[in-house]
């Protein structure tokens, strides 16, 4: 069995049939060289091993059925001069798990598409990157249409950096892994650096590991050695105990709710009208369904602010 890496030299213009079936043994990431203007049919079906990138070199045309057919790349780059793309040419067999993070089509006109040339799960998982102009078309376009998160692109031909996500809502104490996808054709650095806006709110250790510290938001940056950046914003709610009243935060629309008190032994309820946390006032705007119920011990003073546009059901 081939083990290792594939590098395909820039004197080759065509890949055909069957080229490298079943070559599992090959690992990490497979470039496509400028040279190659077609990948024909079962080309690289079954080269389940790699698991990196997929770069489709800048002048092929087509790529034929089944071409990448249950293979595990994370991230593919398809080229401007793509047209076509076969049938199940980025599919699997029945029981195939795609590890798709990033799909990049660089084709101002969504290439055509065969039938089943993604698998279903495909369009809820990965994000499909697209030239800025072009979002509008590929929104519309056959096949195209079903990817459920397209972004643009402005410039195709310098390097860029993409994340598998853009916003992230967490709780306090939650842990989200955010993956990046370095896209050039001039290096292959895949050097990244990691930092947070505010690391009080939420902290990213040197893989992209973010943690949610305390309530509040913060931005996750990722940069390459060449300046490329990507950001994800973190929104992160969660409960603030202040003078025994339980608040839950929203950071998202900077509002704060009155929260379970059936504990809250009284006798006064005093509601604060904004609370600040991290540097950043949240308006208290509700009080939740049966926040204060059966407190019976409750005797005292109860204020609300002016703010409270809501009382929930059984609040008291």
């Amino acid at each position: 069995m081939l083990t290792g890496d594939l590098r395909i030299p820039d004197s080759v213009t065509s890949i055909g049939m069957y080229a490298f079936e079943n070559c599992s043994g090959f690992t990490g990431e497979l470039r496509i060289p400028d040279s190659v203007t077609s990948i024909d049919e079962y080309a690289f079906r079954g080269c389940s091993g790699f698991t990196g990138k997929l770069i489709v070199g800048n002048a092929v045309e087509e790529i034929g059925n089944s071409a990448f057919y249950n293979t595990n790349f994370e991230s593919v780059y398809l080229p401007a001069s793509l047209k076509a793309i076969g049938d199940n040419a980025f599919n699997g067999p029945w029981n195939f798990t795609p590890k798709y993070k990033v799909f990049i089509c660089a084709a101002n006109t969504p290439p055509t598409c065969g039938t089943g040339v993604f698998q279903t799960s495909t369009f809820e998982d990965v994000v499909l990157y697209v030239p800025e102009e072009s979002v509008t078309a590929y929104q519309a376009a056959s096949v195209w249409s079903n990817f459920k998160n397209i972004r643009g692109i402005k410039d195709f031909s310098v390097e860029n950096i993409f994340l598998n996500k853009e916003v992230l809502t967490l709780k306090v104490s939650e842990s989200v892994q955010l993956d990046a996808t370095i896209i050039s054709t001039n290096t292959t650095d895949s050097t990244i650096s990691w930092t947070s806006s505010n690391p009080k709110v939420a902290t990213v250790d040197e893989n992209g590991l973010v943690t949610a510290l305390s309530v509040g938001t913060a931005t996750i940056t990722a940069a390459t050695t060449n300046g490329a950046k990507a950001e994800c914003a973190i929104i992160i709610n969660g409960t603030v105990i202040i003078e025994g009243l339980r608040y839950e935060m929203d950071s998202e629309t900077m509002t704060a709710s009155v929260g379970d008190n059936r504990d809250y032994s009284g006798p006064d309820i005093i509601i604060l009208d904004h609370i600040t946390c991290e540097g950043q006032d949240y308006s208290v705007t509700s009080i939740e369904p049966n926040a204060f119920e059966d407190c019976s011990g409750l005797t005292g003073e109860l204020r609300i602010p002016d703010a409270v546009t809501s009382i929930g059901n059984n609040a008291f």
